[in-house]
């Protein structure tokens, strides 16, 4: 069953790339031309800089899929670290005297 949560965590994961990617492409690229940036352009700034630039809703969207982005992995991640934990084990009990390779995501507690 872990594996399984496992596995919609990572697709929950993808998902929200994707979303943010679309946002970036259909909202804020469009809006940057507008404003003389050229494609692929850097911008410099901070958010609120970027906000100012662009438009509030669109700055909105943006740090609002941004965060989901990074909600979504770290559930993935850590998802993952619990199934790498237990799935070996299991096996073990199925395939005993087998070897089985353990996999833990390095996760870092510090981070918010």
């Amino acid at each position: 069953m872990s594996w399984f949560l496992s596995d919609a965590d990572f697709e929950a994961a993808v998902d929200a790339i994707n979303e943010r990617s679309d946002v970036h492409r259909r909202e804020l690229q469009p809006r940057l031309e507008t404003l003389g940036v050229a494609h692929g352009q850097h911008v410099d700034g901070t958010p609120q800089a970027l906000e100012v630039l662009v438009d509030p809703r669109i700055a909105e969207i943006l740090r609002r899929s941004t965060d989901d982005v990074f909600h979504q992995v770290r559930q993935a991640l850590e998802r993952l670290a619990a199934v790498g934990t237990v799935v070996p084990d299991e096996l073990s009990k199925v395939f005993p005297g087998s070897t089985f390779i353990r996999f833990l995501p390095p996760l870092d507690k510090n981070e918010e």
